[in-house]
């Protein structure tokens, strides 16, 4: 069966809660009829937050009555861990690039690194990607969990790669910056030239705008030599903020983008989990 005529769950997984969209119905993946929103219980296990979410997935799997569906997971920023990763003639392979990016994760991080899952972006020859370390267990719990309710693991992707697809495309000019807002966290990069020049992600407080417009600040002085003087247009991915707020960064003239659960229907390349990142 074509998995284009698969059943389809799709669930966008952060610290307080779990954003879902099931299509139920094979060929009509468009459609669909269930969607919502469960809370995350508060375990108090602020060092691993993300086991509450993956409890709230299981109540979502239950409400749903999902079977033999495809299962596309997002996970918030607040999961995830990244860098970037420069291109190195001296490597023959993807596993060469991986284990660099370990070493890199465990001297930033410390050996709580050894228990990460990483992969990579889609690696092109001569260019940066972007590699990512989510914890093993999640990948597994997620796995466990969604083999057992008789579901397949399609995908497990970053917020951040799957809200830049919304802009990859319609943005034009050389170089622009993105920003990946959501509760509680911040994330934004840089590209020149379709290259990502720079990446960086923080918590942020109870003033996710003026949070927002410092870190942009910050980043921007720090690229000031790159940008030679030139001005570049941020375009940013937005999720739980107020009325106010989205209307005040759009006033500081970023242009903003509200994200729903409707915007992540599209899958990306940029995988995580078992199976393997795309190389070319």
């Amino acid at each position: 069966m074509s998995l284009l005529w698969r059943k389809q769950l799709l669930a966008v997984l952060s610290p307080d809660a779990v954003d879902y969209a099931f299509s139920p119905r094979p060929g009509r993946r468009k459609t669909l009829a269930l969607q919502g929103r469960v809370a995350s219980p508060d375990s108090g296990q602020a060092a691993a937050r993300w086991r509450d979410a993956v409890v709230a997935l299981a109540e979502v799997l239950g409400n749903t009555k999902a079977r033999n569906a495809d299962c596309n997971i997002v996970l918030s920023n607040h999961f995830v861990r990244s860098q970037i990763l420069a291109w190195n003639d001296a490597f023959k392979n993807t596993r060469q690039f991986e284990a660099l990016a370990r070493a890199r994760f465990r001297a930033l991080h410390g050996a709580v690194a050894d228990s990460w899952d990483v992969r990579l972006g889609q690696l092109q020859y001569g260019m940066p990607t972007i590699a990512c370390a989510v914890d093993a267990a999640l990948i597994n719990e997620l796995e466990a969990l969604v083999t057992k309710t008789g579901n397949r693991l399609a995908s497990v992707q970053p917020y951040f790669s799957t809200a830049f697809d919304r802009y990859r495309s319609p943005v034009k000019a050389a170089a622009w910056w993105f920003v990946c807002l959501e509760p509680g966290r911040l994330w934004l990069g840089r590209l020149a030239n379709g290259v990502w020049s720079g990446i960086s992600s923080r918590v942020i407080g109870k003033r996710p705008v003026d949070e927002t417009l410092q870190a942009l600040a910050q980043e921007m002085a720090a690229a000031v030599a790159d940008r030679a003087g030139r001005s570049e247009p941020v375009h940013a991915a937005v999720t739980g903020l107020q009325r106010a707020e989205v209307q005040a960064l759009k006033d500081a003239g970023l242009s903003v983008r509200e994200l729903r659960i409707g915007d992540f229907l599209s899958v990306n390349n940029f995988v995580l989990g078992n199976r393997p990142a795309e190389v070319t």
